[in-house]
């Protein structure tokens, strides 16, 4: 590596963790005195004050780096190209025979080493993170009821609802399953004062075990309900164990699943969403398509959005950094609209998930091919 190479790249990561860091204390700040009330109750079981607040913010930064490495990356690009062009290092580059997109090379290895860091941070380091970037400080452990999202098990035809539930036991509390019409069996719904997750095992598959069933009113004396051959609900008449007034409802929906918000999906790995697709009792609405779509297309996107910023700056005849971070912003405002229309288009059943990932690829790329000629 050149010596101006070492420079530029050195120069860039400067900006960068400079930027990075600003932004995100100020998000941190802003939200620690917002949730200082939580964090003090929380304080004092977990042990100290600032001990939970590292336990809470730390996995935070990689999810607020995945959200912004984008813009913070072409600012910096446009800081440090701004900077050679006001110390008129770009005049001597000129008159020493070296072209412009040679003195570009090292800008652009920084941001591809960033959008590379982005994609091990989106599907490595941010899923292991999952659990904690998905804690509530007003529920910090677990136990407080939250509200269910009811659900159609499409495997068995089940329709699962009930008051609410506890995360941290897998409980549901007072639960009300709807069995599918057709069975062979008398049951057509199942209530109980709560149901608890339990995973497949040598006598049972994944599903809920019902304690103190009031409906129907003699489960004991009913025998397994079974749908196209397959049992969906067991009973204590043909199951030694089961203890009287309980069943057990096969389900591969968990609380988890009832529980959980789609917008915490982007905190998954590419590959656990793609299996999550398989699961066959889940019906996946089309905003988690369309992110699988849109994080294989991302770096793409983010070196575009390089290769659209930097002619504005090369271009400009004031060399004003702030105007040129100004225009750029103006810029990364465009691109955030374009992608958040098209994604809506998605989502809402407008367009094809796979089509709303790339319409940002069909407005971007043209604009960067452009850009990358003018630098040439």
């Amino acid at each position: 590596m050149a010596i101006y190479d070492r420079y530029l790249t050195v120069l860039f990561f400067r900006v960068l963790i400079v930027l990075f860091s600003a932004l995100c204390g100020l998000f941190m700040i802003v939200d620690f005195f917002d949730r200082l009330e939580e964090f003090i109750d929380i304080a004092e079981t977990e042990g100290s004050l600032l001990s939970v607040a590292v336990e809470f913010y730390a996995p935070r930064v990689l999810s607020f780096f995945d959200r912004i490495s984008g813009l913070v990356a072409l600012i910096a690009a446009v800081f440090v190209v701004t900077w050679i062009q006001r110390s008129r290092e770009l005049i001597a580059i000129y008159a020493g025979g070296i072209h412009l997109r040679r003195v570009m090379r090292p800008i652009l290895i920084c941001v591809i080493l960033v959008a590379a860091f982005g994609i091990v941070n989106r599907e490595v380091l941010i899923p292991s993170y999952k659990h904690r970037l998905t804690r509530d400080t007003r529920n910090w452990f677990g136990q407080d009821e939250v509200k269910i999202r009811p659900m159609y098990d499409r495997m068995t035809g089940v329709f699962l609802n009930g008051k609410a539930a506890v995360i941290a036991d897998q409980k549901i509390i007072s639960p009300i399953m709807q069995l599918p019409p057709g069975i062979s069996s008398r049951i057509a719904r199942v209530v109980g004062e709560s149901a608890r997750y339990h995973l497949a095992d040598e006598n049972h598959p994944a599903g809920y075990l019902f304690h103190k069933v009031s409906l129907p009113d003699k489960v004991n004396e009913i025998g397994n309900a079974v749908d196209r051959g397959e049992v969906i609900l067991y009973t204590p008449l043909e199951n030694e164990w089961l203890e009287p007034g309980t069943c057990f409802l096969t389900s591969r929906i968990s609380v988890t699943d009832l529980t959980k918000k789609e917008s915490n999906a982007v905190y998954s790995s590419t590959l656990e969403l793609v299996t999550d697709f398989r699961n066959p009792s889940r019906n996946y609405n089309s905003t988690s398509h369309v992110l699988v779509h849109a994080r294989l297309l991302q770096p793409l996107l983010d070196i575009s959005l390089l290769f659209i910023g930097l002619p504005l700056v090369v271009s400009n005849k004031s060399q004003n950094v702030f105007l040129a971070i100004g225009l750029n912003l103006l810029l990364v405002v465009f691109y955030f609209l374009a992608q958040l229309l098209s994604h809506t288009l998605g989502t809402e059943g407008f367009v094809s998930p796979a089509l709303a990932a790339w319409i940002p690829i069909f407005i971007f790329v043209p604009l960067a091919y452009l850009g990358l000629r003018k630098l040439s």
